[in-house]
């Protein structure tokens, strides 16, 4: 080691140290601990060595050779590189920090580690003081040496002990014994693809299964998520190694996109060069991203600021790509992925190499820091399968076991946090009705694994919604009077959001049958089949139907508000554009009487609700002042509904002679509310009865489930 500098104020030369702190870690010398915070963090004695070889010298250069030197003796045998990369690594994890961007520890290419944070020590003989800082070099020769001595790790003891834990690293890992935490919180049952992101302190999903899909996300330090804007259609969702950005993809456009954390400034990457994704990741060092692509199930990459993909795998005889997962090894590029369908197996590629590696059938790998790989058995369902896994000889170090059934998703943090849905269970969602304080009067039609965008009919005597048995979305009614459900829709394709005619004898919905979203009608008495109505090579759905059945209001785009005027004879129907912003647009309801629209719009920086007149749009009245979903005309025009996060809220309305308001009432909460623009509930004609989608009485409702220091429930399991 190279001579030390002289000692920092308050320290004198060759004065034992028995705390050094750095940032909110702090390192007790006399004890061997690490803590965070004050929480004591289990780190291997050799570990522990590498960190105070590092803190005893900050911002200079720490060689592999003296790294060897002062852990490896030269009587001891062991694979040298191999060995201190993975113990690099494994602190790295223990730590929270990045081999890309580091904050502590910096990697010198085949030279050495030099520790880049603010370093503070505090004398052995006042440990109550405040800590000094630590110049470079604090550790000289004497004071290191009475530290190991305090420590019992002399270089011989210590090349027995490595000698062990090389052959403990050649078994597997050993997890240390830590408390096991598990909370839930619950979602609609249209939420999917949770992820947790590497800091461990975000789980960004997707809000519903067909458009408009949205980004939402739970900060695991605040009561209730948040929306991303402008993320409208995204899937297959992977987060930044730094975790301030969420990749995504889209569909129609096909596209790669991804969005700061905070939400705004979406930017798109790429288009998909063979449409759709299935699933993407971010590379070790954060400058570019890997994505499946669905159609030709290849794998492309492409610059993490944008740019043309490149055709980087092909698929194999095996089958399609998918769901591209990095392994967190230092200076390789090894990446998991699923292989097949639909009972894909777990490969590992080496892209530097072209090697590969067949482990055992499953889909949607995430390795985690304990020592495991987490995968579901298929790529569309659980449960979850853990295969213990060496990342030392990259391949498998025992047998697999299962962790949860009913489950699937599965993410694991940085710093070993896991997270995953909980699958809802078959026929576990039914229609419900609640009185203005929430309370439950009765249950309507039948069970379904899952129901979306419920419209009352006119007489109120059936509920369409957009519903699924197993598979995509298809149109179903559900009788309000008795336990009956019919499916009206058959299509391959994905068709969601219905709205009644007022007659009450067709609906008009949203559809992807020609490859992007268009409006067909269909009438109800099975007479018929569905016809397109509004169709056009751009993305129209359908949003509300006139009371007299002459106009229908539609959004192309999320941007721009036309109406279709519709001919008495059902021919050479008219669009009409009625408005049309740089801001989204989104969910217009013709008010009882026709004379005015309400309508959501992000204008001012998130969604609120406008009523503006039909057909001559000037004027608009702010009707919400703290964001807004889900808008809703009570049928006699007496009041105006909307959500606010999980909250209800009506307020008093007169269209006669011009729109003015009254009273704000907050009706009651519901976790089901949630779900964004999607009509997830609606209301009598009277307004004192309403409709909702909930979990069976008895049942559990869809849950983002995250565990804490997971391995600790399974210890007994060897790898």
């Amino acid at each position: 080691m190279s001579k030390s500098p002289p000692s920092p104020p308050g320290i004198a030369r060759g004065q034992p140290v028995r705390l050094i702190r750095f940032g909110e870690f702090e390192v007790d010398l006399a004890a061997g601990e690490l803590r965070k915070n004050g929480r004591k963090i289990k780190l291997q004695d050799q570990l522990f060595r590498v960190l105070t070889a590092l803190l005893a010298r900050p911002d200079e250069v720490v060689t592999r050779e003296e790294l060897r030197e002062e852990l490896w003796p030269d009587d001891t045998y062991v694979d040298f590189d191999r060995s201190l990369n993975t113990a690099v690594n494994k602190l790295r994890e223990a730590l929270g920090d990045s081999a890309s961007r580091p904050k502590l520890i910096e990697t010198l290419p085949r030279r050495g580690y030099r520790f880049l944070a603010n370093v503070e020590g505090t004398p052995e003989s006042d440990s109550s003081r405040e800590p000094a800082p630590l110049e470079p070099g604090l550790a000289d020769a004497a004071a290191l040496a009475r530290t190991q001595r305090r420590l019992n790790l002399t270089l011989g003891a210590c090349a027995a002990l490595i000698v062990v834990l090389a052959a403990q690293w050649l078994r597997g890992p050993e997890p240390p014994k830590t408390e096991l935490l598990k909370f839930s919180f619950p979602t609609h049952v249209d939420a999917r693809e949770p992820v947790i992101s590497p800091d461990g302190r975000h789980i960004a999903w997707i809000q519903g299964i067909a458009a408009p899909s949205v980004i939402w996300v739970q900060d695991l330090d605040q009561e209730e998520p948040r929306e991303i804007a402008g993320t409208e259609g995204a899937d297959e969702l992977f987060w930044s190694r730094q975790s301030d950005f969420i990749g995504f993809a889209t569909r129609r456009p096909d596209e790669v996109k991804r969005v700061p954390l905070g939400g705004g400034g979406v930017a798109t990457l790429c288009e998909l060069p063979a449409g759709g994704a299935r699933g993407g990741a971010w590379s070790p060092d954060d400058e570019s991203i890997l994505f499946a692509a669905f159609r030709d199930g290849a794998l492309y990459e492409v610059p993490a600021r944008g740019g043309s993909p490149k055709l980087l795998l092909e698929g194999g005889q095996r089958g399609p790509l998918a769901y591209p997962h990095f392994l967190p090894v230092e200076d390789k590029r090894l990446l998991l992925l699923a292989v097949g369908y639909p009972e894909p197996e777990m490969v590992l590629f080496d892209l530097d190499t072209g090697d590969e590696t067949v482990f055992t059938k499953g889909a949607r790998p995430f390795y985690s820091p304990t020592g495991h790989i987490l995968y579901q058995t298929s790529i569309n369902a659980g449960p979850l399968w853990v295969l213990p896994f060496s990342i030392e000889r990259l391949q498998a170090a025992g047998d697999a076991f299962p962790l949860a059934q009913d489950a699937r998703n599965p993410s694991v943090s940085a710093d070993g946090r896991l997270a995953y849905i909980e699958a809802p269970r078959q026929g576990h969602i039914q229609l419900v009705w609640r009185d203005r304080g929430g309370e439950k009067l009765g249950v309507i039609g039948q069970p379904q694994d899952w129901m979306m965008h419920a419209d009352l009919s006119s007489d109120g005597r059936q509920v369409a919604i957009a519903g699924g048995e197993r598979r995509r979305p298809d149109i179903w009614l559900h009788d309000t009077t008795r336990p009956t459900k019919t499916r009206l829709t058959t299509d391959r394709s994905s068709d969601h959001r219905p709205i009644w005619s007022p007659s009450g004898d067709e609906l008009i919905f949203s559809t992807l049958r020609a490859g992007n979203r268009d409006a067909y009608r269909i009438p109800v008495n099975g007479g018929g089949s569905a016809e397109p109505l509004i169709a056009s090579p751009r993305n129209e759905g359908a949003t509300h139907w006139s009371p007299d059945g002459r106009h229908i209001l539609y959004i192309v785009e999320a941007r721009e508000l036309w109406y279709l005027r519709r001919k008495p004879n059902g021919s050479d129907d008219e669009s009409v554009l009625l408005l049309k912003g740089s801001y989204g647009i989104h969910d217009a309801q013709f008010s009882p009487d026709g004379r005015f629209v309400a309508y959501l719009s992000d204008e001012s920086g998130r969604k609120e609700l406008y009523v503006t007149p039909f057909p001559d749009v000037g004027r608009k009245w702010l009707v919400s002042t703290n964001g807004a979903r889900q808008p809703r005309w009570r049928r006699d025009g007496k009041e105006l509904f909307y959500t606010e996060g999980v909250q209800l809220i009506a307020v008093t309305v007169n269209t006669d002679p011009d729109f003015s308001m009254g009273h704000t009432e907050r009706l009651f909460r519901s976790g089901h509310l949630r779900p964004g623009d999607s009509h997830i509930y609606d209301v009598s004609p009277d307004g004192q009865r309403f409709v909702l989608s909930e979990p069976v009485e008895g049942g559990e409702p869809a849950k983002i489930r995250v565990v804490l220091n997971w391995y600790e429930e399974f210890h007994d399991k060897k790898n």
